[in-house]
This record gives C-alpha cells, sequence and structure tokens, in this order.
C-alpha cells in the first residue's frame, strides 16, 4: 500500500472519530437539555396543582371543571394519590393510556421515560395515535404547609421529541461522513 493511500486512511480515520465524538456529544447534550427543560414543565405543573389544594374541601380547585380550565389538563396524564396510596383524581387521558406504573413509592423520582399503551384514540393529541407511545413522566411529593398530602404522576406525550431527535442524529452521522469525504478529498 502507498504512502499516500495510507495517509489518506489515517486522516480519513482519525478526522471520522473527532467528528463523530463531537456530533454524538452533541446530540446527548441537546437530549438531556431538552428532557432536563420537560421536566421542568411538569415539575411547574405539579407546583400548580399542588397550589391549589383546598384542605377545607380535600381537592385541588384546579382540576375542578369548569368552562375556564376544563382543557387545561387534556394533553397531560395525571393521577394524584393521598397519602395513603389512594387515586383520588386521573385526568382524561389516563383512560385512554396505560403507562403501567405501580403506585409511587417512598423517593421523588426525576423525570423518566415510559412506553404507554394507547388504547383508544383522543382526538387533543395531535399523532391521534393507538398502540405505543413514549411518555415522559415525573412522579413526586406533594404537600400542604410541609404536611404530607399525597404523590402526583405526570406524564407528556414525547413522540414527535423523539422523533425530532431521531432526525437529528441521522443528519448528524450524514453531515460527519460527507464532512469527511470533503476533508480527505482536499476540498
Amino acid at each position: 500500500m502507498k504512502i499516500h493511500t495510507r495517509l489518506s486512511l489515517w486522516y480519513f480515520s482519525v478526522s471520522f472519530i473527532i467528528l463523530l465524538v463531537f456530533s454524538l456529544g452533541t446530540y446527548l447534550g441537546m437530549q438531556r437539555l431538552l428532557f432536563r427543560a420537560l421536566d421542568q414543565e411538569l415539575n411547574i405543573l405539579i407546583d400548580s396543582i399542588e397550589r391549589n389544594y383546598d384542605p377545607f374541601f380535600n381537592h385541588f380547585e384546579d382540576l375542578l371543571f369548569s368552562p375556564d380550565n376544563s382543557n387545561r389538563y387534556l394533553e397531560h396524564y395525571i393521577q394524584i394519590f393521598n397519602i395513603d396510596n389512594h387515586l383520588i383524581y386521573a385526568s382524561p387521558m389516563t383512560g385512554k393510556v396505560d403507562l403501567g406504573l405501580s403506585l409511587p413509592d417512598q423517593a421523588d423520582k426525576l423525570g423518566f421515560n415510559r412506553q404507554g399503551h394507547i388504547y383508544q384514540k383522543f382526538p387533543w393529541n395531535q399523532d391521534n395515535l393507538v398502540g405505543i407511545m413514549a411518555f415522559r413522566v415525573v412522579c413526586r411529593k406533594i404537600f400542604f404547609n410541609e404536611r404530607p398530602i399525597g404523590w402526583v404522576v405526570v406524564g407528556l406525550p414525547i413522540q414527535r421529541i423523539e422523533k425530532s431527535m431521531g432526525n437529528l442524529l441521522k443528519v448528524l452521522l450524514i453531515s460527519i461522513v460527507l464532512a469527511v469525504i470533503m476533508i480527505v478529498t482536499g476540498g
């Protein structure tokens, strides 16, 4: 093998590995930032639910049906359990989706991804799929005046986010190959 060919292959390999590591780092960083932002959004929703607890009637005012907030939580999977782990509220989505979650345990969970089985189409979801869909879920204990009142499980479909992240990965990998070919061939 000629020295020119060896140098070209070596240059191609080194360039490819450097760009691959950079692209995978970019992809994983973007994914982490995106999920962290989504977790913050879900935690803000849990904070809102927690603030609307009415201890006199033992319910959450924000979750009562009214024309003002009738559609506020349609896109969210919400379950609220009391301190004895009895379900006291379930959003409309919980009747159409099974996330296979057990009762909340004693530790708060950071956001995690979960595959849910959708049994029935629901019109407020733009994808309107039946089958399996990915959800981002946060589970957290809620308090009223520092007294625990229960647990909240909140989920949001992330099908489109996962699809977009998959497309980003494809674009990055194609760009790597094209960039390395351009570098090796001299422009």
